[in-house]
């Protein structure tokens, strides 16, 4: 009877050595797949900033212009949360209308400040800020 408890009881721990075995393996290839999703992922984002770097890096006067729009937008910002309206962006406009010379129609505030306000809260950061400035004063 002890000689079967002896035999019996290897059995088992060879069948949890196997299973062991079997999920450490399947473990592994899990690890395997995301350490190669991680590479191409690290790969795109290298391709991406050596792309935008090569695409032009920002001359002197936007860099001067970034500053300016963000001193603007701070000064806007009065309850800093990071995040402006509408009307706020309507007065930016009035002032930047009298250092650039041109001017926009409500509506088209309006239409380029819905572009930006992704989550339509009303409220935009100064990244969409800076997206809109750029819409109405360099792409236009």
């Amino acid at each position: 009877a002890m000689t079967q408890y002896v035999r019996g009881d290897r059995r088992s721990s060879d069948g949890n050595l196997t299973e062991l075995k079997s999920r450490t393996a399947s473990e592994l290839t899990a690890l395997e797949g995301k350490r190669r999703d991680a590479e191409e992922s690290f790969q795109h984002a290298r391709a991406v900033v050596e792309q935008k770097e090569v695409v032009a890096p920002p001359s002197k006067a936007e860099e001067r212009e970034f500053f300016q729009v963000k001193k603007v937008f701070g000064l806007v910002n009065k309850d800093h949360r990071q995040r402006i309206g509408r009307e706020d962006v309507g007065m930016i406009v009035l002032v930047f209308q009298k250092t650039t010379g041109k001017s926009f129609a409500p509506s088209e505030i309006d239409a380029a400040f819905a572009n930006v306000d992704e989550d339509k809260s009303g409220r935009i950061d100064f990244g969409a800020f800076y997206q809109l400035y750029k819409d109405l004063y360099i792409e236009s």
